[in-house]
């Protein structure tokens, strides 16, 4: 999956949407995201990828952007993150060994003391590899909930999810 963040400006062009990639992308899963991660559009190749047929139905708490009926490949809230975390969940653990290594010393190379994270791939799973890893900087995992899901008792921080936000 190719993976980029879109400006707000460009986000909003009604002209960018799911056959627009296509042409660009036909063979290749593409995901375009916004930059407050509550929306992404996907081409045709992403939302077969991730199993999004043209019937399927919004979530509680999230949406499936339409027009005239057709997925036009525009993806929000807890529709996207519902796939985006089972899509996390399967990435090996060395790679987010790897990705909090580089990611933690490069923060420390600018000064950056301490970060904060809402895993989607499980904020015990995250915190578990944090510990053993043994990073330079500070780390504070929140357990992130979606609308309608129970709200686990657990240690730490956790953000809920309730309405989104006006940047999408």
């Amino acid at each position: 999956l190719l993976r980029a963040e879109l400006h707000p400006s460009l986000w909003a062009q009604p002209s960018l949407t799911r056959e627009t990639l296509d042409r660009v992308s036909p063979d290749h899963a593409v995901m375009l995201g916004n930059l407050g991660s509550h929306g992404a559009l996907l081409n045709s190749e992403a939302l077969r990828a991730w199993g999004v047929a043209e019937t399927v139905v919004d979530p509680p708490g999230g949406a499936y952007g339409r027009r005239g009926g057709v997925l036009d490949g525009r993806i929000y809230e807890n529709a996207l993150w519902m796939h985006a975390r089972r899509a996390a969940t399967r990435v090996p653990d060395e790679h987010y060994r790897d990705a909090l290594r580089n990611f933690s010393a490069q923060a420390a190379s600018l000064g950056i003391t301490s970060v904060q994270t809402m895993p989607l791939a499980g904020a015990e799973r995250i915190q578990a590899l944090i510990d053993g890893v043994g990073l330079p900087i500070r780390w504070r995992v929140m357990d992130f909930h979606f609308a309608g899901e129970p709200i686990r008792a657990g240690r730490g921080p956790v953000k809920i999810i309730l309405d989104g936000t006006p940047f999408v």
